[in-house]
Parts: C-alpha cells; structure tokens; sequence
C-alpha cells in the first residue's frame, strides 16, 4: 500500500471514530431522545449532501489536493468548535466533522482511481475501508480508556495532524486518465463482444431473435444491476441501519455506560476488517451475494433489535449489523464505480446519506410516536432494497 495511502487511511479513520465519539457525546453526556439524535444524524447527512454535491466536481476533475485541503482546514474548525463543549458549539463542530469526512472521501476516492490501475482498483477500495474500520476500533478503544482524565481533545489534535499529514504526502493528480482509459477498454470490450456474437449467430444460425438478445445483453451492465438500481440499493440500505441505530443507540445509552459502550464499539470496528476481508474473497460485486447479505442483514434486525438486552448482546448486535453493512456497502460501491468507470462517485455519497437522512427520521419519529408502525415499515424498506438489486430491468441513471 502506498504510503500516501496510509496516512489517509488511518486520518480517515480518526474521522470515522470522531463521528461515533460526537454522536454518542450527545446520546450520553446530553441524553438526547431517539427523536434528538435522529435530527442531529439528519442534520449531518444534509451537510454531508451539500458538500457532495457543491465538491463532486473537483473530484471529477482530479483535484485531490484542493479537497485535502478542505478537509485539513474543517478539521481544524471542527477542533476549535469542540472546545467550547457547549450543546451549540458541539453542534457545529459535529457539522465541520461531516464536510471533513465528505472532502477526504472524494479525496482518497477520486486518488484510488487515478493514481492506481483499473485492475486494482476492488483492492484499494478494500484496502481503505479495513484500514479504515480498523483504526476507528483502535481510537474509540483508547478513547474509552482515557475519557476521564484525557477527554476528546487529544484526539482532535490527532485528527488534525493526521489531515496535515494527509494534505502534504498525498500526490496531485496530473493527468486525470486512468478513468478515460479503464471507460476506453470498457468501450473496446463490448464492441468485440458485439461484434462477434453478432457474426457467429450471423453465420451459425442467421437467427434475428438471437442476435436482438446478444445485442440486448451487450447492453445490460456487467453486474445486471445499473447505476441508478445500485444508488437506490445504498439509499435503502443505509436508510435501514440508520432506522435501527438511532433506535438502538438510544436504548443503550438507558442501560450502558459511555466509556463500555466506546469499547465494545471500539471491538466491533476492528473485528470487522478481517471478515470484511476473508468475506469479501468470496464474490466482490455479485448482485446475488449482496442480495443475500442485504436479507440477512434486515431480517436480523427485525427478529433481534427489541431483544437486546444485556452489554454483550449489544455488543453481538453491532458486531453483526456493522459488518454486514460494511461488506454491503464495499460491494455496492465497487460495481458503482464499475458500471459508472470511477465518475460521479460523489452521487453514491450523496445518495447513502439521503438514506441516513429517511432512516434517522424516521425511526427516531416512529419509535417514539408510533411503534407499532416501526417493524412494518422496516420490513417494507427491506422489502424494496432487495426490488432494487434483483427486481426490473437495467435503466440508466
């Protein structure tokens, strides 16, 4: 792995243990309700969709250090927000978290694709987030264990010097071609696979059905699923674990103190790089194998949430919901980059913190309103995120 490359994994993963150790900073030193921390889960996801949609060009472009740069400086911000440790102040600092994390996405998603080739592209991607889940688990154990003599903000000094770090080592895109060339050879592909299925059923058979079904299939996507079914797959995915979490979150913060609650999230986070990776061996992009998970993953939360009682089932909850998560979104991500030849990666952001959005909302809302509404629709939205990786034909996005 390259070594711009670490140093932006583990800053990736101080951001990624700071969004646990903020939210849950509201959920146990403010005691937020569900209904709360579902509005401040949306409130960072708006951000987070904002900043996607105003930098997604920059990443287009290939200006990664202009979005390190961003993502340095927000960090920074973020640092001097906390400080205040007041409910408005941490607020903004969670805010200045999400336009971080957003810039230093695009960053290291848009260098992945053009200062490594096409062909290893499934293994950085999978590379980052184990680094990345990895580190996370790391920091929130530490953290766990410094709390209360060292607090948050050793940690902000960590994530800011981390982006310093990130900002000077990583390379800048010259010429933006590694996505031209891996959408040329795509092109090249497909028109030899045209052009001789055509002649062989030509000569074979001279069967018009036959060569409109090569034809057809030549322009169905390679995984079956199109760019716009894999977006809506990771809005409906997201939407659903957001749905959970802000309910289960609430619920432990009732039966759990902070500092065992950072360890065993702290666990879970580290546990998940090694299966994400020995799982993630098995069939990297099969539409069938993401569906599968995607049903697993959402009848495990319907038949287990309301069940968790004790430390140590939280603790199995997580393990297994964060790991399927993160495989899921792995693998979405990997044929959206495919089908899309490594553009508009910031629309699959955009479109998985849409669903983080619908599903904080609403599961904080119905938990709190209406529960006897809350499994019904959890079945509903796992019903149509598997609609949307197995269901209709290929459209274009």
């Amino acid at each position: 792995m390259a070594f711009w490359l670490r140093i932006g994994v583990v800053y990736n993963g101080a951001l990624s243990f700071m969004d646990i150790a903020l939210f849950s900073y509201y959920a146990f030193v403010f005691k937020c309700s569900a209904l709360e921390l579902g509005v401040i889960s949306a409130a960072w996801s708006v951000v987070y969709i904002l900043a996607n949609l105003t930098l997604g060009g920059l990443a287009d472009r290939g200006s990664n250090k202009t979005l390190a740069f961003i993502s340095m400086a927000s960090s920074i911000l973020m640092m001097i927000a906390f400080s205040m440790h007041t409910k408005l102040w941490v607020s903004i600092a969670y805010m200045l978290h999400a336009l971080a994390t957003t810039s230093i996405s695009l960053a290291l998603s848009v260098s992945v694709l053009e200062l490594i080739d096409s062909y290893s592209w499934n293994t950085a991607n999978a590379m980052l987030r184990i680094g990345t889940y990895a580190s996370r688990g790391l920091l929130l154990i530490a953290f766990s264990y410094t709390l209360g003599t060292k607090g948050l903000s050793p940690y902000m000094y960590l994530s800011v010097a981390m982006g310093i770090l990130t900002f000077i080592s990583l390379p800048s895109i010259g010429l933006a071609i590694e996505r031209k060339l891996y959408r040329f050879t795509r092109a090249i592909d497909e028109l030899v696979h045209r052009a001789s299925s055509w002649a062989l059923f030509s000569v074979s058979s001279m069967n018009p059905s036959a060569i409109q079904l090569i034809e057809k299939t030549g322009r169905e996507s390679r995984n079956g699923v199109s760019p716009g079914r894999i977006l809506l797959a990771i809005l409906l995915v997201v939407a659903l674990g957001d749905y959970v979490f802000v309910v289960f979150t609430s619920l432990l913060a009732t039966k759990l103190a902070y500092t065992s609650y950072l360890i065993f999230m702290g666990a879970v986070a580290f546990i998940i790089g090694p299966l994400m990776y020995l799982i993630g061996k098995l069939s990297m992009g099969s539409r069938v194998l993401v569906a599968l998970l995607v049903m697993f993953r959402g009848l495990f939360f319907i038949l287990f949430l309301e069940r968790v009682d004790t430390p140590l089932e939280g603790a199995v909850f997580m393990l297994v919901s964060s790991t399927l998560y993160a495989i899921i979104e792995l693998f979405l991500y990997s044929m959206y980059i495919q089908e899309t030849t490594g553009y508009r990666t910031n629309m699959f952001f955009v479109s998985r913190e849409t669903g983080s959005i619908i599903g904080s909302l609403l599961g904080g809302y119905l938990w709190r309103n209406a529960q006897g509404l809350y499994i019904p629709l959890a079945v509903i939205i796992l019903v149509a995120t598997l609609l949307s990786l197995v269901g209709g034909r290929k459209t274009e996005l």
